[in-house]
């Protein structure tokens, strides 16, 4: 809406009255004034797009960073586990049925003990070796012989 001439010259004159005068109307004409240009509502769906794509980037990266450092630590932990010296397998005075639950926790294999040979008692140590070896040593360290069916042997004294 515009002023009409006579209006616009009491303005003037006021303004002219005093500099307060000029400094009041300023401030009231920047109340009035917008402020920004606010974008129009297809520029507000393409801002939202945009910042939506600034967010998802960042989580993608953080996420990427994260499976990173996951990863770089399995490696890390299989590597510090290959590069252990093995450690030998000690035992020391149990009785046969004793090994024998130690070995079925240690290698899931059934062992089982003639009742004549489950109380002696057992000593020694081994270096990781597969059932297959492990059990003709145990055999013969207590001089008895096996016999095997699937995943359980059979342990006997020697006749």
């Amino acid at each position: 809406m515009q002023a009409t001439a006579q209006q616009q010259e009491r303005v003037n004159a006021w303004l002219a009255e005093s500099p307060r005068h000029r400094d009041e109307f300023e401030d009231l004409r920047l109340l009035h004034e917008p402020v920004i240009t606010l974008p129009s509502l297809g520029g507000m769906a393409r801002l939202k797009q945009e910042i939506h794509k600034k967010q998802d980037a960042r989580t993608r990266r953080r996420r990427l960073a994260a499976l990173l450092i996951l990863l770089l630590t399995v490696i890390g932990g299989i590597a510090v586990y290959a590069w252990r010296p093995p450690q030998p397998v000690t035992v020391r005075e149990l009785s046969l049925a004793e090994v024998c639950n130690l070995l079925h926790e240690q290698y899931g294999i059934v062992i089982e003990v003639s009742p004549d040979l489950q109380h002696n008692q057992w000593s020694g140590s081994f270096w990781r070796p597969t059932s297959d070896q492990l059990i003709p040593m145990l055999a013969r360290s207590i001089d008895a012989t096996y016999t095997r069916s699937g995943n359980t042997y059979i342990l006997s004294p020697h006749p």
